[in-house]
C-alpha cells in the first residue's frame, strides 16, 4: 500500500494500523502466526526437544518439525534436553518415552487384579 492511501478507517486510526517494520506489523496483528507473517525463522531460547503427540505417541523429538504454537510458547513446550521434555510432557510414561526398560526396585506391592502381593524385582516392560 502506498504511504499516505488506504481505506478511511485505517487513515483515521492510523496509529493502530500502521506499523514501522513489518515485525511490529505481524507482532499486532498476526501474533498466532508471526514467523510466517515476518517470514522469520524463530530462535530456539529453551531448546529443541518438544513433545511429539501425533498418533497417540508418547515421546519427544529434536527434529526441528514442532508445531508454530509450540515455538510461540518455548517455555513450556520446548526443552534442553529429552529427559526434561520426557518428565514435563509424560511424566506418567516415562520409560516409554525415554525407550528404556522398567527394572524391578525389590519392593512388594498389591496386585490388585490378581489379588496377591508381587515383587516388583521381577517386573520388566
Amino acid at each position: 500500500m502506498d504511504p499516505g492511501k488506504g481505506p478511511y478507517y485505517m487513515l483515521s486510526n492510523h496509529q493502530l494500523f500502521f506499523s514501522n517494520s513489518i515485525e511490529e506489523c505481524c507482532e499486532k496483528f498476526y501474533e498466532w502466526d508471526f514467523y510466517e507473517c515476518s517470514g522469520t525463522t524463530p530462535v530456539l531460547t529453551n531448546g529443541e526437544f518438544y513433545p511429539d503427540w501425533s498418533g497417540g505417541g508418547t515421546t519427544c523429538l529434536a527434529d526441528g518439525k514442532m508445531p508454530d504454537y509450540m515455538i510461540s510458547n518455548q517455555k513450556w513446550y520446548l526443552s534442553t534436553t529429552l529427559e526434561k521434555c520426557c518428565e514435563r510432557h509424560f511424566y506418567w510414561d516415562l520409560n516409554e518415552c525415554l525407550s528404556t526398560e522398567a527394572v524391578g526396585t525389590d519392593k512388594w506391592y498389591v496386585n490388585l487384579l490378581g489379588g496377591a502381593l508381587k515383587n516388583s524385582a521381577a517386573r520388566t516392560n
